[in-house]
């Protein structure tokens, strides 16, 4: 893909966001309103891309424990974001963050591909088994009044040998996201288009209700990927035996508001 083409499917992402990826069928894909195109439909967001490029912000090399990427931050104040350690598996009924325990128990009964519950000790969000190699989500003690406690957010699982990453070809995901922002995780939708050849990944996340969209892409590396783009960095990695999933962490401020979340996306 010449330059000029890159720069226009980074353009025309957006509208892949609005795709409902909350719900679907017993295929273990999140269902959407419209076919994926080799290509995402045209954006509404404001903000122009730059040119890919890799971030600089620390990146947490996955060892046989550490199977995905987390962020932390002060709860309350998610533009002070963090990478750190995770440690867990796409099974996992614990996933250690920074050295604290955190039981996020299997979503079994759930169609959806992300369940959020809020009650008034805690705020959870995780993937269910829809995604078969990625668990993604995010964790809040407490709840919008509390404000001393860290809040969490992460995407670990089976992450695809390097040697198995295509090195040509492009592919569409799919997926869902939990938006996180000073004291609160809400449901959204992910979509990212990913040229292997040119090594790029572009697309990003919104809001369900199509109120939040925000842009993102980076450098595949790998099995990893990470990024900027106006002012949202993101890292993360493909998972599944041939990279049937991808998942990842973002963070960063768009319009006004900083954010602090997590995404999974399922290859079409």
């Amino acid at each position: 893909m010449n330059t000029i083409n890159k720069y226009i499917a980074v353009i025309l992402f957006a509208n892949l966001l609005g795709l409902t990826a909350c719900s679907g069928s017993g295929s273990g894909k999140p269902s959407t309103t419209t076919s994926p195109t080799n290509k995402p439909a045209r954006s509404n967001a404001t903000a122009q891309p730059e040119t890919p490029t890799q971030s600089t912000t620390p990146f947490v090399i996955p060892t046989a424990t550490n199977q995905g990427t987390a962020l932390t931050a002060p709860q309350g104040n998610v533009a002070k974001a963090q990478n750190i350690v995770v440690n867990g598996d796409h099974q996992s009924d614990i996933v250690v963050i920074d050295g604290h325990a955190i039981t996020i128990s299997k979503q079994n009964d759930y169609t959806d591909a992300l369940v959020i519950t809020k009650t008034n000790t805690e705020t959870t969000a995780i993937s269910t088994p829809k995604y078969g190699y990625v668990r993604f989500g995010g964790y809040m003690k407490g709840n919008e009044h509390t404000n001393n406690n860290p809040q969490y957010t992460f995407a670990i699982g089976d992450i695809t040998p390097s040697s198995a990453i295509p090195a040509t070809g492009i592919a569409n995901y799919i997926g869902s996201a939990a938006l996180g922002s000073n004291n609160n995780i809400e449901l959204g939708t992910s979509s990212f288009y990913v040229d292997f050849g040119e090594k790029t990944i572009v697309g990003g996340v919104a809001h369900t209700n199509d109120s939040v969209h925000i842009p993102l892409q980076g450098i595949i590396n790998g099995n990893t990927f990470n990024g900027s783009l106006n002012g949202v960095t993101m890292q993360g990695h493909f998972f599944g035996p041939q990279a049937e999933e991808i998942g990842g962490t973002y963070s960063g401020n768009r319009n006004s508001q900083s954010y602090m979340g997590s995404f999974g996306a399922i290859k079409q």
